[in-house]
């Protein structure tokens, strides 16, 4: 467990989690990019890096594992996107795959969890005439921007502790 914070550094840190959480928010509306916010604002949760670490980080990588998943399966069927068969199918085996992951965890909701989460939600915006490529590479990349900030910041956390 680790040392009681002062309060000064807890007002720090809640502070730097809400402006970052809000830029992220603010960012995501402007840019009109909806389906990718609550990624973000997930990743960000986990600022105090106590008890929630390894419940963020199996969210980090189920995130990217659906994500991958998603844009594998559309680069696969750029020419039969339109063919709702083909597509079905390619989700439902991803979906089998990565919910064999999940068994295999055991852990409750976890990295498997979250890549079957991510990928149905892609199958959900498929549409006819449609191109999902773009939605998954967005969140796939938004995760890993999010990420280098989480890291960034405790980075300076840790450098700023040795000084």
């Amino acid at each position: 467990m680790s040392p009681k914070k002062s309060f000064s550094e807890q007002a720090r840190w809640i502070t730097l989690g809400t402006t970052t959480a809000t830029l992220s928010f603010i960012a995501f509306m402007v840019f009109d990019e909806k389906g990718s916010q609550a990624a973000s604002l997930l990743i960000l949760f986990p600022m105090n890096w106590e008890a929630i670490f390894i419940g963020s980080i199996h969210r980090i990588v189920g995130t990217l594992m659906g994500s991958a998943c998603a844009i594998i399966i559309q680069a696969l069927l750029y020419t039969w996107g339109d063919n709702l068969i083909p597509v079905t199918v390619f989700y439902l085996i991803a979906v089998m795959l990565l919910s064999a992951e999940h068994l295999r965890e055991r852990s409750g909701p976890a990295k498997g969890f979250n890549a079957v989460i991510n990928l149905c939600v892609f199958y959900g915006l498929k549409r006819s005439g449609s191109d999902v490529f773009f939605s998954p590479l967005y969140r796939f990349s938004s995760v890993l921007v999010a990420i280098a900030m989480v890291v960034s910041c405790y980075l300076s956390r840790i450098i700023n502790a040795k000084s």
